[in-house]
């Protein structure tokens, strides 16, 4: 679907067969011909459903976390958080996650819910090795939005405004290359849809996907013009919520391309907030394409390779700006101390 005052293409469909061939309508109804069958479909193109799922894959992942001492002295204290995931519409848990050691467990002031691990005294050579077992079923999840109907600004809850629209380190929305980039981007634009779909094409145009390491500040990633998947989330954000737009970002675990895989990479992207529809998710540094489909297949869709472990709004007390997982440890000096994690899929 392309608006057809600036050529935007707002989102795309699924044709109803593999070889398809041909659209036309007829003032009311859009239709489509299969090149194999001859069938002809007559398609949906706007109802009271705002999303689909599909292609349901059931998959065990495990996340390990290892902390190996490597001497000469003892780590005194590690502490543990792995994010518990949840129940969502791109993902089932089949069942309570598992754990190899019994946790504690706490909630963060984004509503995250952790599994905590207190490990003492690991001494030199030795290593402590915690594994999360997740049972879920994940969903392909595609969004269906039309700019018309996302309801303003001013629709948005009140509670929704003041969690999602806060200030954070990582975002410091007040900085001069914060406020021009929203300038140049939104303008005097008050539609949600079209504040949220304009920061994210200005963002394509102005960045390129680099893991150049580290976490650095949006102002920061901006005027540099390349970013990782998170330091894209971070200016994402940080446009967003000075645009009056509540924003927040989620962080998974991925199948990369194998049906026995492991992740040592992750990923974290955005969801913003549209009065009528709620949280959408949008990628911006998926979005990194030519090709305007391409781009737009980015803002409103989630495959599902993706297990979302993590959803906040910015620097937790117990994740910090992680997600997936956290460790803390404490140690005597001059001790060498390596902390590593990875995801493994099994279908």
């Amino acid at each position: 679907m392309v608006d057809p005052k600036n050529g935007t293409v707002l989102m795309t469909i699924d044709a109803p067969e593999r070889n398809s061939y041909g659209l036309a309508f007829d003032g009311t109804n859009l239709w489509n011909a299969s090149l194999n069958t001859g069938k002809i479909f007559c398609l949906v193109h706007n109802d009271d459903e705002f999303y689909m799922t599909k292609n349901p894959k059931k998959s065990v992942v495990t996340y390990t976390h290892l902390t190996t001492n490597f001497g000469p002295g003892t780590v005194k204290t590690i502490d543990v958080y792995f994010a518990v995931p949840e129940n969502r519409i791109n993902q089932k848990l089949l069942k309570e996650p598992e754990y190899s050691v019994e946790p504690q467990y706490a909630t963060d002031k984004w509503g995250q819910k952790l599994a905590h691990f207190h490990i003492k005294n690991l001494k030199t050579g030795e290593q402590s090795e915690i594994i999360e077992t997740i049972y879920a079923e994940t969903y392909d999840v595609r969004y269906f939005i039309f700019p018309d109907e996302a309801g303003s600004l001013s629709d948005i809850p009140q509670e929704i405004k003041e969690k999602y629209l806060a200030d954070d380190s990582k975002y410091e929305l007040g900085h001069p290359v914060i406020q021009s980039a929203v300038n140049e981007a939104v303008g005097d634009e008050k539609n949600p849809y079209w504040i949220a779909r304009k920061i994210y094409d200005y963002l394509i145009s102005k960045m390129y996907y680099e893991m150049t390491g580290g976490w650095n500040t949006a102002p920061t990633v901006l005027a540099r013009g390349n970013g990782s998947c998170s330091e894209y989330s971070f200016v994402y954000i940080s446009m967003c919520r000075a645009a009056g737009l509540p924003a927040r970002y989620v962080g998974s675990i991925v199948q990369r391309g194998q049906l026995f895989a492991m992740d040592d990479v992750f990923h974290r992207w955005v969801e913003v907030y549209l009065p009528k529809y709620g949280w959408i998710p949008v990628d911006p540094s998926g979005g990194d394409h030519t090709s305007p489909a391409a781009q737009a297949r980015y803002f409103g869709y989630l495959g599902n390779r993706f297990l979302i472990t993590t959803q906040s709004g910015g620097g937790s007390e117990y994740l910090d700006w992680q997600y997936n997982s956290n460790v803390y440890h404490t140690s005597t000096p001059k001790t060498y101390v390596v902390h590593e994690y990875f995801g493994d899929w099994k279908e």
